[in-house]
């Protein structure tokens, strides 16, 4: 599987930043960053790029960070209400994480907020049943 979607590849077509610096943001080495930029590979997307924005470099991190978390989420066992169940449990970590069938660090970091702190009450109400729902 490619380590590079076409949301980053279009990301790195736009960014004003060095190799380095992108490769290091995406996880890549500067050699992918340059054959992306050279047309080397995902040619395809050349014709879509445009190099007009220009994206400073904390937004640009941020954007990066943002995609790998959705793309982790989609394999992530874990859903809001989940999320949110563990937030406000009074059980003990371990005892958590056996019940959830998860290990206890991710009940510790979702508990911390280090993972899933965008997730807010509202957002797990939207995912559970409302009274009289089949």
């Amino acid at each position: 599987m490619p380590k590079l979607t076409e949301t980053a590849v279009l990301a790195i077509l736009a960014s004003p930043h060095t190799d380095r610096f992108v490769a290091e943001v995406h996880g890549v080495s500067r050699a992918t960053i340059r054959d992306v930029r050279t047309g080397r590979t995902w040619k395809r997307l050349h014709a879509v790029a445009t190099a007009s924005d220009a994206i400073d470099r904390e937004g640009y991190a941020e954007m990066v960070r943002l995609q790998r978390q959705r793309a982790a989420r989609r394999t992530s066992p874990l859903t809001a209400a989940l999320v949110m169940e563990i937030r406000r449990s009074t059980e003990s970590q371990a005892a958590l994480a056996r019940r959830l069938g998860i290990a206890r660090g991710t009940v510790q970091n979702v508990q911390a907020g280090r993972t899933w702190g965008d997730v807010r009450e509202h957002e797990s109400a939207a995912t559970q049943p409302r009274n009289g729902a089949p």
